[in-house]
């Protein structure tokens, strides 16, 4: 039984029946061995990586020698290399591959959109990663475009996913703020937005409390940290980050404005919380 609810899960489980295990020497057995853990983020939104790093360690050794890792998992720049050559030192007689794949799901649409993803990004040690038989023919089962390209490219990508997210939210939010100062309909905005098709029918731009979960701002705290060691300019990141954390305050002052003030014990219902702080 799913330990979550997702629309579809339970339905695709008691279909395929998947084997689950404990045991590490089971890998042996595999093709292609995905690893998906999920990365923690701290209290300063930085990647918690000890669980997944616990995972690898006791895996590596049960890997098969001809065979391809394929990791999912959300990890900083650079990861993946320092994965491979972990790989190659711990077995110096294999010739596995290793990959990054992207990961890119909702929660919501997690199912759907693993099974019918509009693109996948996959990253190898190369540019142009060469052709792996087995994880070539699992991708080509998606029916989809397949972007290839290098390790760091692609752990770039899911990050810069995050960062115009975020742009995108701290946007919206700008313009409600100034839509609230001069009685502008952010409501009536939208569809004019929206229409422009540089701006496009799905853009992120409904503004609320500043951006959800710590995947996002875990990207942000990290490319900017990425920035700062590489003498980039790391000002966007920082300015989305506090714009975010002000929109609690745009909260508090909502809620004195429109419902503390007006009754003196008020009844407030809140929803909406599952991937909020």
């Amino acid at each position: 039984k799913p330990p979550i609810y997702e629309p579809g899960l339970e339905g695709l489980l008691a279909a395929s029946a998947p084997t689950f295990t404990t045991s590490y020497s089971a890998l042996h057995d595999c093709g292609i061995v995905i690893i998906a853990v999920d990365t923690v983020t701290d209290e300063q939104n930085r990647s918690d990586l000890s669980g997944l790093e616990a995972h690898i360690e006791k895996a590596l050794p049960w890997v098969r020698a001809d065979g391809v890792v394929v990791l999912m998992s959300q990890v900083p720049v650079g990861y993946t290399r320092k994965l491979l050559a972990r790989l190659r030192a711990c077995r110096p007689d294999a010739t596995t591959g290793l990959y990054y794949w992207v990961e890119t799901l909702v929660i919501g649409e997690a199912v759907s959109r693993y099974r019918t993803p509009e693109r996948i990004i996959i990253g190898g040690a190369a540019a142009d990663p060469g052709a792996e038989p087995g994880l070539d023919a699992l991708l080509a089962r998606f029916g989809c475009a397949v972007f290839r390209m290098d390790y760091e490219s692609a752990e770039l990508t899911k990050a810069a996913i995050n960062f115009y997210l975020g742009a995108s939210v701290t946007f919206a939010n700008v313009l409600a703020d100034l839509c609230e100062a001069t009685g502008a309909s952010m409501r009536a905005m939208l569809p004019a937005l929206r229409s422009d098709r540089r701006i496009g029918p799905a853009a992120y731009i409904r503004p609320g409390l500043g951006i959800g979960g710590g995947n996002v701002e875990r990207d942000l705290v990290h490319l900017g940290e990425l920035a700062d060691a590489h003498g980039v300019d790391s000002g966007m990141f920082r300015l989305i980050l506090d714009r975010s954390a002000s929109r609690y305050e745009w909260l508090r002052q909502a809620l004195e404005r429109h419902v503390l003030g007006e009754a003196p014990r008020p009844r407030i219902a809140v929803w909406g919380l599952a991937y909020k702080k």
